[in-house]
């Protein structure tokens, strides 16, 4: 896939350039061998086959993880068995759970909890073969209380991590400033290997 940047004031506006990796929302290229990223928003996508096509129509689906071993073709099968199963195009995608597991070896089972075109609520189950373009997709209609009640239950956990890592994140500036005040204090040697030599200095004020 590549695309080509559309927004005048950028430097590279009109060039054309491959994409790295892309979400929803985001592309990743390569300008004088420097990442770059931009909006979706500041280019134009130029799809390269069929694939590449049906992604930049639903640019939606990408909101869904590509693990390890999985191809570019598991976003056409399950747009094409998500459109079979609504009877109609598909124009939003809100990607509420996307998790997966082992089987066993170089098999998986993944699992989607979707809104389709803000009306659909749907279970999308996908048991796949790592590297292969295969899979055995079966989707389910979600009854609107179990809908919220796994929605519900999904912000407790999430507001629980976010709890967790908060806490971690402080506890790590803490530290910083702690040792950056010892520093200062002239109280820490500086840590020196010599070459050619295997002894540290260690700090010796405590």
């Amino acid at each position: 896939m590549k695309i080509r940047i559309t927004n005048k004031e950028h430097k590279n506006f009109g060039q054309v350039f491959r994409v790295l990796k892309m979400n929803s929302s985001s592309i990743l290229i390569d300008i004088d061998n420097k990442k770059t990223l931009l909006d979706n928003e500041n280019v134009e996508i130029i799809p390269e086959n069929m694939y590449e096509e049906t992604i930049y129509r639903h640019k939606d689906v990408l909101k869904i993880k590509l693990n390890k071993g999985i191809s570019i073709t598991f976003y056409t099968v399950i747009l094409e068995f998500i459109k079979n199963k609504i009877g109609e195009d598909i124009f939003c995608i809100d990607v509420l759970k996307d998790g997966i597991s082992p089987i066993r070896k170089n098999m998986y089972e993944k699992t989607l909890l979707l809104l389709i075109n803000d009306i659909y609520p749907l279970k999308v189950s996908t048991i796949g073969t790592k590297y292969s373009n295969e899979y055995k997709v079966t989707i389910k209609d979600v009854f609107a209380d179990d809908f919220i009640e796994q929605c519900t239950s999904e912000v407790q956990a999430l507001e629980k991590d976010i709890e967790e890592k908060t806490c971690v994140k402080e506890q790590c500036i803490k530290s910083i400033e702690k040792i950056i005040n010892y520093d200062k204090a002239g109280t820490i040697e500086k840590k020196i290997i010599k070459k050619g030599e295997s002894d540290i200095w260690m700090p010796v004020n405590f």
